[in-house]
């Protein structure tokens, strides 16, 4: 009785900490906010409490698996881990017209379901969306996609790999397709990229994306970062181990490519490093940059799902 009310008193905490708070970046996302939480089961209650046009907390303590299409989350909702058993293997999606949206601390896979579009999350067109201490593995797509003009968003303290080579390829991350257009102030910080992604660590176009104290780590990857059509990415303090082409422009797609770099660490690297010395946009909000040379250690440390469950 003791360990059981002790644990519900340290879940709320972690609920009331997490109901709102800065993202360090561009997200200002508060979710579902003060409402209260409910524990959902099944596919079934997770996609109807999603779906619901009030705010919603919805708390996750088991594996679900997405049988059907992608779980579409409407605006003011929080869908987060509450223990390290916390599972969705499936597919989240987040279209335009939705925002306000957290999640986190929850395990993510979506290998089998190639029904849907095989990412982990699809942020097309969602806008003000933090995705916070999460675990992405083995995709039949990619990890995140964020595409369809999706803006405002933050992807923080994740961890993505792969134990496979996919029958896609191992795509991390995309930000943009060369056909989108608008949006896309994104901001990454404290992920890691692990074994066996391949490519995409992002992949951009257009837009602005301000990568800081990332840690990418993909032996016998194709490349790390690449910026495509009308992007834009300030990289700073970011240490990319063991990679080819760690941060490069593609020209092939279009122009107005732009790259600038302060404060990276490149080890171990071959290929295209882009000097990094074009002018690019400067973010809206504050943060503060670790060390380039602590940066492997903090986000190795506390990057992943249930890494933050009760401490901020």
């Amino acid at each position: 009785m003791k360990t059981n009310l002790r644990l519900s008193i340290l879940v709320a905490s972690f609920m009331s900490s997490y109901a709102f708070g800065a993202t360090g970046g561009y997200a200002t996302a508060t979710g579902g906010g003060s409402a209260a939480p409910v524990r959902v089961l099944t596919e079934a209650a997770l996609r109807d409490y999603a779906s619901r046009t009030t705010p919603q907390v919805i708390q996750i303590d088991r594996t679900i698996t997405v049988l059907g299409k992608a779980i579409a989350i409407g605006s003011n909702k929080t869908i987060v881990g509450i223990n390290s058993a916390a599972k969705i293997d499936g597919e989240l999606s987040v279209f335009g017209g939705k925002s306000n949206v957290i999640i986190k601390n929850i395990t993510m896979t979506n290998e089998r379901h190639a029904n849907t579009n095989g990412d982990c999350i699809q942020l097309h067109g969602g806008k003000n969306v933090w995705v916070d201490h999460s675990t992405f593995y083995n995709c039949y797509d990619g990890l995140i996609d964020i595409t369809g003009g999706a803006d405002l968003v933050t992807v923080s303290w994740n961890k993505f790999f792969y134990t496979r080579h996919g029958p896609q390829g191992n795509l991390a991350m995309v930000i943009g397709n060369n056909s989108d257009s608008g949006g896309f102030r994104i901001t990454l910080h404290h992920n890691w990229w692990g074994a066996r992604c391949e490519q995409r660590m992002p992949r951009l176009a257009h837009g602005g994306t301000h990568m800081y104290n990332n840690f990418l780590n993909t032996p016998g990857n194709s490349y790390a970062t690449n910026v495509h059509k009308q992007a834009q990415l300030l990289s700073q303090n970011n240490h990319y181990l063991s990679l080819d082409d760690p941060i490069y422009k593609d020209n092939t797609s279009g122009t107005g490519q732009k790259i600038k770099t302060s404060g990276n660490k490149y080890e171990n690297c071959t290929g295209r490093i882009d000097r990094g010395i074009d002018p690019v946009f400067t973010p809206s909000y504050s943060y503060t940059l670790a060390p380039v040379t602590n940066v492997k250690s903090i986000v190795t440390g506390g990057a992943g799902a249930g890494r933050s469950l009760f401490t901020k």
